[in-house]
């Protein structure tokens, strides 16, 4: 992770109107306090720095974090969000379960004879459910199995697309589940064909 230029020079910027705060002056104590907080903000700049490169390490030498990362458009962190969750694939016994886990399944309302679905039910672990789907946004430009099963979800609609990307999320979970399960990588699914 390394700074941004506009980064370094808003750096740069708050050095110079920074002061030691035992040189400051009452009229100046906003300079010390400006002082301590870029201390702080370098110290946790580098901690995080930190934090990446150990996540760089542990993503290139993990099997499964690897295997996910052959999808078109499923970058490092998302794959390492994805295997972290999971954790044992073999846990799940369907992708039903799978996708309840990570709340990606409707709300069901059943009274009587009455048996309504609603929004989806949002249990489970929230970042993964946003990992998915800023995942499916992202793979919608570079795979095209995602691309074909959002113009059919959303019908061409763009009103549309909202529910179409949750509901590529979870199918793209349940792929994920699928492939650490059988250790398997990505395979494109061939186009579904027209029948007369």
């Amino acid at each position: 992770m390394a700074v941004e230029p506009l980064a370094a020079a808003g750096f740069e910027v708050i050095q110079q109107i920074a002061k030691p705060l035992e040189q400051c002056s009452a009229d100046e104590l906003w300079r010390g306090e400006a002082a301590l907080e870029l201390q702080a903000l370098k110290a946790v700049t580098k901690l995080l720095r930190e934090v990446e490169r150990k996540l760089e390490v542990f993503a290139a030498s993990n099997e499964r974090v690897k295997l996910l990362r052959s999808i078109p458009g499923v970058g490092r962190c998302t794959a390492e969000v994805v295997v972290a969750y999971l954790d044992n694939p073999q846990r799940f016994e369907n992708g039903r379960q799978v996708s309840a886990y990570a709340g990606l399944v409707p709300k069901q309302f059943q009274s009587g004879e009455t048996d309504r679905q609603g929004r989806i039910s949002r249990r489970g672990p929230s970042l993964l459910r946003k990992m998915l789907v800023e995942a499916g946004w992202i793979l919608l430009r570079y795979n095209p199995w995602a691309q074909r099963l959002m113009l059919r979800l959303s019908r061409g609609q763009r009103t549309r697309r909202k529910q179409a990307i949750v509901a590529l999320a979870r199918k793209l979970l349940v792929r994920c589940w699928a492939m650490l399960r059988g250790s398997t990588a990505w395979r494109e699914p061939p186009p579904a064909t027209a029948t007369a």
